[in-house]
């Protein structure tokens, strides 16, 4: 007789991913899960402009069910700023971008303000750094 090993008892879902896919929040230039989005805004969060929202509210995206059109918002977000980053001269992109990180940073207090809420919206380590690095120009770096 052969030996056989009974197979494994099908396990419960650990529910330890998220439940929402990840957005990205243009005007704090940081990502958030869709549920943290709604509840934060809590029933008044910003039309979305981007390309795939098309004006639709930024706290729609509550499950992985929406994971895809999530996703397309993140990309036509980004694929604005590179629009935008493309039509600044080279030698000023830096400075444009740690701009665009001060006014991320100036962002998050208003809307932190808005919410009344804590934590409310924390501004990554990454961020406040990029705002506060001095921005080099390119031709000051080939001058030397």
């Amino acid at each position: 007789m052969r030996h056989t090993v009974p197979p494994e008892p099908a396990q419960a879902a650990s529910g330890g991913g998220p439940g929402s896919p990840a957005v990205l929040f243009p005007e704090l230039m940081d990502f958030f899960l869709g549920l943290t989005l709604a509840k934060r805004f809590d029933g008044e969060a910003p039309a979305c402009s981007c390309e795939e929202c098309q004006g639709e509210p930024l706290d729609r995206f509550t499950s992985m069910a929406q994971q895809i059109p999530a996703a397309g918002h993140n990309a036509s977000s980004l694929m604005e700023w590179a629009r935008q980053l493309r039509t600044v001269d080279t030698a000023d992109r830096a400075a444009w971008w740690q701009q665009q990180c001060r006014q991320a940073l100036d962002n998050s207090a208003l809307w932190n303000a808005r919410i009344q809420q804590l934590p409310g919206f924390t501004v990554s380590p990454e961020l406040s750094a990029w705002a506060e690095l001095p921005a080099r120009r390119a031709a000051a770096r080939h001058a030397g």
